[in-house]
């Protein structure tokens, strides 16, 4: 019977873990998507007629060493690109027109995720503003305020759910611990009447929760490491890498929590125990 409860608490510890390692790779993962998302948004600089390749090279280089910009985001369009687009959204009619083409040169780039915001969109826009070749600087700003607001909105209904289920899990992990321990109160007590001191009576627990907290621990890593697996089969290359190193953090934290919360609980229940008059023990 001993065995068996301290089996059912492996098992228990162990869905708790996975529940929590999957809530824990949501979060990361919807933290990814919003620093995609944030990335997306285009800051659009128009070039003046009279621009030379050097000028605009030189545009390209100054814009390229502000830290704030996403590296790789940087994209030139010259005018015929701009109309060859336009025409292939709007149909053939645009060229029959007969008018000269009334598009600039315009150089595209993007920000790193953690610059996402209407003050740094404006401050660049004005630091570029300065540089000599270019006419105007526009970026949308409805789309940036949007963003920023259906993402915080997004984010911390995550991080609520996530600290709500951490406290469940906690919980969880706690009343599994006590119900195995439950059985060898009597044990725990005789041990201390006879004169045993809290430290010896209490080791052997530690001992088999520590145990028991990496095995709960090494069975979640598994199926939690299969399943990514699986996931990142239909990922993109430069997904795999995250994943990958997501994965390290995540086991490393299930470990931690596992092997804690599985000492912590014991330590909570065998005091509890020890506390405990023998008459009360029997109720």
């Amino acid at each position: 019977m001993k065995h068996s409860n301290h089996f059912y608490s492996i098992i228990s510890v162990t869905l708790v873990l996975i529940l929590f390692g999957l809530v824990a790779i949501g979060f990361f993962q919807a933290n990814n998507l919003s620093k995609h998302f944030k990335e997306q948004v285009n800051i659009v600089v128009e070039l003046k007629a009279e621009t030379s390749a050097d000028d605009l090279e030189k545009v390209r280089q100054k814009i390229e060493k502000s830290p704030v910009v996403k590296t790789g985001s940087i994209t030139f369009i010259s005018k015929e690109e701009g109309a060859k687009m336009l025409t292939d959204d709007f149909g053939e009619e645009l060229l029959s027109l007969q008018m000269s083409n009334p598009l600039h040169d315009i150089v595209t780039f993007n920000l790193k995720a953690r610059y996402i915001s209407t003050e740094y969109f404006e401050k660049i826009r004005l630091q570029v503003l300065d540089y000599p070749p270019v006419q105007d600087v526009y970026y949308q700003e409805g789309l940036v305020g949007g963003v920023m607001e259906n993402i915080n909105k997004i984010g911390y209904s995550i991080l609520g759910l996530a600290i709500a289920l951490l406290l469940i899990a906690l919980a969880l992990i706690y009343n599994t611990i006590r119900l195995s321990i439950h059985s060898n109160r009597m044990l725990i007590k005789n041990m201390q009447l006879i004169g045993a001191a809290p430290s010896f009576v209490s080791r052997p627990f530690f001992m088999r929760s520590f145990r028991n907290g990496i095995m709960s621990s090494l069975i979640a890593m598994t199926v939690l490491g299969l399943l990514l697996l699986l996931v990142m089969g239909q990922l993109p290359l430069e997904l795999i890498t995250e994943s990958s190193s997501l994965f390290i953090g995540l086991s490393v934290g299930l470990l931690i929590l596992g092997v804690v919360m599985n000492l912590f609980s014991t330590f909570l229940t065998v005091n509890k125990y020890l506390r405990t008059n023998l008459e009360d023990l029997h109720s």
